[in-house]
């Protein structure tokens, strides 16, 4: 008598490195396609986390932050299990390239979402809202960013585009 099973696979981990101009909305998009299923690791929250904490000068905890970040992106990252986005501009390419090579090394899959809006958005949007990014570090990433996709694209599993403007 013939029976029958199935055989359930258990998904592969994940890294998902997230990218774009500051307030391109890679919250955003982060909140409505990921949150249920990845721990987001994101220097701007880690930044509110602090006691010392100002919106209008987030640049003051920025090392500090980004310190913690990494230390956690390592640590998920060298267990190879959990699904996992890394909330960043993206700019420092060199640094993701790392994460992205531990991921695998770890039997991890990686996909890169780059979320793209003008320049003239990323600093409109960054004016209206409470934790407001130096106009000369939106310029300075604006300079680098496509350089840097074109960097960490190439080392990705997959890649996606989202176009928020």
């Amino acid at each position: 008598m013939g029976g029958r099973y199935c055989v359930l696979m258990e998904k592969q981990a994940e890294l998902i490195v997230l990218m774009g101009m500051p307030a391109s909305g890679k919250s955003w998009i982060v909140n409505r396609r990921f949150a249920e299923t990845h721990t987001v690791i994101d220097s701007d929250a880690i930044m509110a986390t602090h006691a010392d904490y100002d919106p209008k000068n987030p640049s003051a905890l920025y090392h500090w932050a980004a310190n913690l970040a990494s230390e956690q992106m390592k640590a998920a990252l060298e267990s190879g299990q959990g699904n996992w986005v890394y909330d960043s501009t993206g700019t420092n390419a060199e640094r993701l390239v790392r994460y992205i090579n531990l991921a695998k090394a770890n039997g991890m899959t990686t996909k890169l979402v780059y979320v793209t809006v003008s320049l003239e958005t990323s600093l409109y949007r960054n004016s209206q809202r409470e934790r407001v990014v130096p106009t000369e570090i939106i310029m300075s990433k604006s300079a680098d960013i496509q350089t840097a996709y074109d960097i960490v694209s190439a080392h990705t599993d997959s890649t996606i585009i989202i176009e928020n403007e």
